[in-house]
């Protein structure tokens, strides 16, 4: 839901269904950081239940390639197979730290800044 900073929509074979989700992690502050979307890795039946916005938000895992320097964006991001940590009942919202990878990342953009 573009609206509520969910993600965005599909169209073609996916319209109206889930395309991408917005990927957050939480600062030291407690204060949501945005690292990218995710779209891929998801199957059609993913698509369809992540599709109602009122399963927002979630605890996804999430495999990616590399960290953008500076903004500490994830790259090539994808949903991890049994990724849904929310269902899985493992990992809470409040535990979504950001790594150390990204914090070092964003801190590039710090010094550049300097």
């Amino acid at each position: 839901d573009p609206e509520n900073d969910i993600g965005e929509y599909g169209n073609g074979k996916n319209k109206n269904k889930i395309k991408n989700v917005c990927l957050y992690q939480l600062d030291e502050d407690g204060n949501e950081i945005y690292l990218g979307h995710c779209g891929g890795g998801w199957s059609d039946k993913q698509r369809d239940f992540y599709t109602d916005t009122k399963k927002f938000p979630r605890v996804l895992s999430i495999e990616y390639t590399s960290i953008q320097p500076k903004t500490g964006a994830l790259q090539f991001p994808e949903f991890a197979e049994d990724g849904d940590r929310t269902l899985r009942g493992d990992k809470k919202m409040a535990e979504c730290l950001l790594s150390e990878d990204i914090k070092e990342a964003r801190e590039m953009e710090k010094e550049d800044e300097e």
